[in-house]
């Protein structure tokens, strides 16, 4: 919907893979085990992660419209997925502006 409505903003979702990140509140079992998996080499660090990503972002010029970044910023490896429906579009659009409007509305 947003898009569509601002046909010259770029709209990305990006879907980073397996990160390796510290930060959990998730009891010490499942903590455990996710620092376990982490100590692999799917795992990438929070910063290579971010690069990644931030290279899709900047990298090329994105002509509006939505995009989908894969784990590695490019928009190959991140096909649409039957969850990417219209429906979903609508509630992320909804939450979106429930979440900054007011921000974007002037104080008085």
């Amino acid at each position: 919907m947003a898009s569509q409505l601002n046909p010259d903003v770029t709209f990305v979702h990006a879907t980073p893979g397996f990160v390796a990140n510290r930060e959990t509140d998730m009891s010490a079992p499942v903590r455990c085990a996710i620092r376990l998996m982490q100590a692999t080499p799917f795992a990438k660090t929070s910063a290579d992660c971010a690069e990644m990503l931030l290279q899709g972002l900047v990298g090329r010029p994105l002509k509006g419209g939505f995009r989908l970044l894969g784990e590695y910023g490019t928009e190959d490896n991140a096909p649409k997925t039957s969850l990417h429906t219209a429906d979903a579009v609508d509630v992320v659009h909804r939450h979106t502006r429930t979440t900054i409007d007011p921000f974007l509305t002037p104080s008085s």
